[in-house]
């Protein structure tokens, strides 16, 4: 619901209807120091699930050699992997493949967040589009200088272009 005339109340709301009338006033911090620290804390944590989760394989090859029914059928059939979750820790290859399950899950609420636009969507409800609108979307910072695709179109067809350097958005 939009607010009628612009009539925010002081504080963020105030100012970003501000800032959201001249892009030129569009400055944030990046936190790129925190970013960094975040994503090697990720790598790090992703690093000890990728050992776990090898050690864990290392294990299956093993059992298959001893019961290579059973643990084949286990590693190559999701059905049987679940259905032998299911029947608890009433065997050593159910409390494995629990074991596992825990680290399958919480590797993919890891690559959720390292990852975050290889998902459909970084957000949910109302927020969910967001990104949808290429019209709406402003870089906070533009490149130093142009590609060479750029260079070469400006050079061969800069008079059928029109000229966008005095456009507004």
């Amino acid at each position: 619901m939009a607010i009628p005339n612009g009539d925010y109340p002081n504080g963020f709301s105030k100012y970003a209807d501000f800032i959201s009338k001249d892009p030129e006033q569009s400055v944030y911090r990046r936190y790129r120091r925190l970013s960094s620290l975040n994503l090697l804390y990720l790598q790090a944590e992703l690093r000890v699930l990728e050992d776990d989760l090898s050690r864990l394989d290392f294990e299956d090859l093993k059992a298959q050699q001893h019961a290579p029914d059973d643990a084949h059928l286990l590693a190559r059939s999701y059905d049987a992997f679940l259905a032998d979750l299911e029947a608890g820790a009433s065997s050593p290859s159910s409390a494995a493949s629990l074991e596992k399950m825990r680290k399958i899950k919480r590797l993919r609420e890891l690559m959720k967040e390292y990852l975050p636009f290889q998902w459909n969507s970084p957000l949910l409800g109302l927020d969910y589009d967001l990104f949808d609108n290429e019209k709406d979307l402003v870089a906070l910072k533009t490149a130093q200088g142009q590609d060479r695709s750029s260079i070469f179109l400006l050079e061969h067809l800069g008079d059928v272009l029109p000229d966008t350097e005095n456009m507004r958005c």
